[in-house]
């Protein structure tokens, strides 16, 4: 094996590990839940990067850790979890940043679900460049609608789910992280065409 090779993708699944960590010390100490808490209206967007590490309840944080820890493995299985840690925190700064534009932003928000979406669409686009065969490919880029579409329609947010997590939905946040998967996946497009160019 080469040890050489297999060190940023080590560094990235501890990094990742990381996160995980943070996200579990974040939501279950107290002090730290009500010191990081995002405030659009009043606050900077790299102020809202670490209030997504933090979540109200078990419901909430269960869901996204098991989340975070699948799409971890899937970028794994695609080869492409070197690169994880920076789209998520793309992701992060998106979902910021779209909140703070918001007419009427949100009094506060918590929670990884937005960033997460972002990686949802980075993920399936990954999927769909690198698949093998035409019907994967299509079946990739057509699970990528289908989650920007979800969110942009406010589909599948079921009575009371609210409740039951702890915190109410924020599906302006899902639709602002989703964006940001696709501005990454867009930007990493860029960057290979004009490498591509510049190697010809």
């Amino acid at each position: 094996m080469n040890t050489e090779a297999a060190r940023p993708e080590r560094w990235a699944v501890g990094a990742i590990g990381l996160i995980l960590i943070v996200m579990i010390v974040f939501s279950l100490v107290p002090a730290l839940r009500e010191r990081f808490v995002f405030q659009p209206a009043h606050q900077a967007v790299w102020e809202g990067v670490l209030p997504q590490l933090v979540h109200f309840g078990w419901a909430h944080l269960g869901i996204n850790l098991a989340t975070l820890a699948l799409l971890a493995w899937i970028a794994l299985a695609l080869g492409r979890v070197r690169a994880l840690p920076g789209v998520l925190l793309f992701c992060t700064l998106a979902v910021a940043w779209g909140l703070t534009l918001m007419p009427h932003p949100l009094t506060w928000y918590v929670g990884l679900s937005g960033a997460l979406y972002g990686l949802v669409a980075w993920l399936t686009l990954e999927y769909a460049r690198c698949a093998r065969s035409r019907f994967l490919r299509v079946a990739g880029a057509a699970l990528c609608v289908v989650f920007g579409l979800k969110e942009l329609l406010g589909l599948w947010w079921p009575m009371g789910l609210g409740d039951w997590m702890g915190v109410p939905p924020a599906p302006a946040a899902h639709v602002f992280g989703y964006l940001g998967g696709l501005a990454y996946a867009l930007l990493a497009a860029v960057y290979r065409a004009w490498r591509s160019l510049r190697m010809a």
